[in-house]
């Protein structure tokens, strides 16, 4: 879908760039839709396009207060770094666009615009490039002002642009890159306030969710604790549960190591009533995982506390979340049986 050629050959009939005007309007509810039907970097663009064509759309997605016009811009945006032939029109649109991060001030401005800017250059991965983006991602996410809106956003810097080994190949390039940024505030989680590392912990367990088990897998000891910190009834779904039972299968040396953690928020998931019922039977399953396949040694001090949670599921008002109870709990009374 081309929607770039069309009303950038006439970009000078309207600059000054006005928001107010006619083709600007046009322009931006093109741009819009395309984002919303095809995904940000499944457009395509007039190559003649230069930087200075930008400049407008990029003062509009830092300093626009609405919301579709920021969206829209910053997707824009995102289609240029990502297509753009490599030469000095791109550094220069990498320049400016690095220029005017520093100096945004309106926190969702400036996570759109940052989030975008990472997809691209880290799915096109000039290394330089990609890793300061992903710097700036991390600082956004971790920054008292914007940690918010970034978290929200986290999902969209692993659109799935394209299937196959490429995407996973852009996956782990991305988690390799982002592990050390993120390992200080993990192992030290005071460098942050309460409510920015709600986000960070939110955010980097949203990008996990979308990763290869794989991937994680050989990364586990370093993001189990996100992973874990993500096990709250007001953030956790059932694929970050699934993480967890497929990393109690797959790395059960590292989940043993915070059992007593896991296995309270498990059952916290369990009877809490603002968990959806598909939560809550996860939660469930993934107790009778740790029941079954982890060894006696670790889960028999946690048997007392599991079993008397589990009779309290027993009486859900959900049927599903009853049967599923009904046989966790038989795995956790034949643990003393079956060791």
């Amino acid at each position: 879908m081309t929607i770039f050629s069309e009303i950038f050959t006439k970009s000078a009939a309207f600059r000054p760039f006005s928001i107010s005007s006619p083709p600007c309007q046009t322009m931006l509810t093109a741009i819009y839709s395309a984002v919303l039907e095809y995904g940000s970097l499944e457009c395509t663009f007039d190559p003649l396009m230069t930087p200075l064509d930008m400049e407008p759309l990029l003062s509009l997605a830092c300093n626009s207060p609405d919301p579709i016009t920021v969206q829209s811009c910053s997707s824009c945006i995102g289609v240029m770094l990502n297509r753009m032939d490599e030469g000095s029109h791109l550094e220069e649109l990498k320049s400016k666009v690095f220029a005017e991060l520093d100096s945004c001030t309106l926190a969702n401005n400036k996570a759109w615009l940052c989030t975008r800017m990472c997809q691209a250059l880290v799915y096109r991965w000039d290394e330089r490039s990609a890793e300061r983006a992903v710097k700036k991602f991390v600082e956004c996410l971790t920054d008292k002002h914007t940690h918010s809106d970034t978290a929200h956003l986290t999902r969209n810097v692993l659109y799935p642009i394209h299937q196959g080994n490429r995407m996973v190949l852009y996956k782990q390039r991305f988690l390799l890159t982002l592990i050390p940024l993120i390992q200080p505030f993990i192992s030290n989680p005071s460098l942050l306030s309460e409510e920015v590392s709600t986000s960070l912990v939110g955010g980097v367990g949203t990008i996990l969710q979308t990763l290869p088990q794989s991937l994680i897998s050989s990364h586990g000891a370093t993001l189990y604790p996100v992973i874990l910190n993500n096990l709250q009834p007001g953030t956790a779904d059932s694929a970050s549960i699934h993480l967890i039972q497929y990393l109690i299968a797959n790395i059960p040396g590292v989940v043993v190591m915070e059992l007593d953690s896991l296995v309270a928020r498990l059952c916290e998931l369990c009877t809490a009533r603002a968990v959806s019922v598909k939560c809550r039977v996860e939660a469930v399953r993934a107790l009778q995982h740790c029941a079954t396949q982890l060894h006696y040694t670790h889960t028999h001090l946690q048997r007392e506390v599991v079993v008397k949670k589990l009779r309290k599921v027993l009486g859900d008002r959900k049927r599903v979340v009853r049967e599923v109870a009904a046989e966790t709990l038989q795995s956790w009374l034949m643990l003393a049986v079956n060791r």
